[in-house]
């Protein structure tokens, strides 16, 4: 936790780039999320290698009877997604 820094208060950034750094956010892909049923979340185990550890949503997007998943991986530099579709 960083000092003299209110959480409550922090800027939401609604677009994350693909893997690869792609020139297109992911504002589509976040947008899945918005009203979706999240149905669990969490990281990977140690044998998967996704940088920063990955943290894994399981959702059901409003429009879909589908379940879908997101893998997003993050460093020092930033976040992205490494995954988005179904499961």
């Amino acid at each position: 936790m960083c000092e003299n820094l209110d959480y409550r208060k922090l800027a939401i950034v609604a677009a994350l780039p693909h893997a690869g750094w792609m020139p297109n956010g992911g504002e589509n892909e976040l947008e899945k999320l918005v009203g979706a049923k999240i149905m669990s979340i969490g990281g990977t185990s140690d044998e998967v290698n996704i940088e920063g550890g990955g943290l894994i949503i399981d959702y059901l997007p409003q429009w879909s009877a589908t379940p879908w998943r997101m893998v997003v991986g993050f460093n020092d530099q930033g976040m992205w997604i490494e995954f988005n579709g179904q499961l």
